[in-house]
């Protein structure tokens, strides 16, 4: 497993490769909506106590947008168990 952390809001890779970050300008914004119209719940399993992700039903790589509609919460758990998730790394400039 390659360790990564973040920095000024850029997953950073260990082998110092990022993880492309293509989100809109309001991303913070529109991911907050989706939480709190989903209640803070994760719309999997139902777990509200934990680190929540907002996802993308439909992947953008295959054309999902990201309005409020292609977007619910899932919990860490789920989201990471959902194996539809793609990287795209480049090099740093």
């Amino acid at each position: 497993m390659v360790k990564s952390y973040s920095f000024g809001g850029i997953k950073v890779m260990e082998n110092n490769y990022e993880l492309q970050d293509d989100f809109p300008e309001n991303w913070n914004e529109i991911r907050r909506a989706i939480y709190k119209r989903d209640k803070y719940t994760c719309q999997e399993c139902g777990e509200s106590n934990c680190e929540l992700h907002c996802h993308h039903v439909q992947p953008r790589r295959v054309g999902g947008s990201n309005y409020y509609e292609n977007l619910i919460t899932l919990c860490e758990h789920c989201h990471h168990n959902q194996n539809v998730h793609t990287c795209v790394w480049k090099k740093p400039s």
